[in-house]
């Protein structure tokens, strides 16, 4: 809406004004950004696959960390009820998306996805 209405009447006067490069600027600066909207929005973020267990973990018995060796470091991973899996460092589970994400952020409402 507002974008044609700028390129329409905005941009031949801006044209005639200054240099017919900036309104060709502003178009790939509109296009670039565009893009980089969808493939932010429409790309996956890193989830980890949630895994269904045959059978309920028992009450009180909790899988909380387990510790493992990488590169001569323990790591320690963190358990995660809801996609019943230890997550690697950095890895965090998401309430909107219910699903854990590697390198987490936030989950931003603009894009609809993980950051």
């Amino acid at each position: 809406g507002g974008c044609c209405l700028f390129f329409a009447f905005v941009c031949p006067d801006l044209a005639a004004r200054t240099s017919p490069l900036v309104p060709v600027s502003v178009l790939v600066g509109y296009a670039l950004s565009a893009l980089l909207l969808m493939l932010t929005a429409f790309r996956d973020p890193g989830s980890i696959e949630p895994q269904r267990l045959k059978q309920q973990p028992q009450r009180g018995h909790r899988y909380t960390v387990r510790e493992v060796q990488v590169r001569g470091h323990t790591l320690e991973l963190k358990y995660c009820e809801s996609c019943n899996v230890h997550r690697p460092p950095r890895a965090s589970h998401c309430r909107e998306c219910d699903r854990c994400v590697m390198k987490w952020d936030h989950h931003c409402p603009w894009v609809g996805n993980c950051i």
